[in-house]
């Protein structure tokens, strides 16, 4: 509907001279190829199972605490296959997991020590 300023007209848009919907809307739906589907973009479609899977084993490492290592190592794994799909939400779940990996390698060190003495 199409309203004067002052309010007291109002009108349809289709009783404007010049205007016409039915074209401009199948022009458009000609341009696009038929029906309009929005999508992600492809950099975050790209690898984001592999981000999914890289922040899984991080969570996992923390909760099974003896098997942190190598749930990490699977983490980074997963986390550089996503970055060589260009998703950049992948460094996150990377560093997290080297995080994770680096505390585990301290805490066996604490508990088991170096394995040698200096007798």
């Amino acid at each position: 509907m199409l309203e004067q300023e002052d309010g007291k007209i109002t009108l349809p848009a289709t009783s404007l001279a010049g205007l016409r919907l039915e074209d401009s809307a199948s022009a458009v739906e000609g341009e696009l190829g038929g029906h309009y589907r929005r999508s992600l973009p492809e950099t975050m479609v790209a690898g984001r199972r592999d981000v999914a899977a890289a922040w899984t084993y991080g969570i996992l490492g923390i909760l099974c605490t003896s098997a942190a290592g190598p749930f990490a190592v699977l983490g980074v794994l997963a986390a550089n296959r996503a970055l060589k799909k260009g998703a950049p939400s992948a460094r996150a779940a990377q560093i997290f997991n080297i995080v994770i990996a680096v505390l585990w390698v301290l805490v066996v060190v604490a508990v088991f020590g170096l394995g040698f003495s200096l007798d």
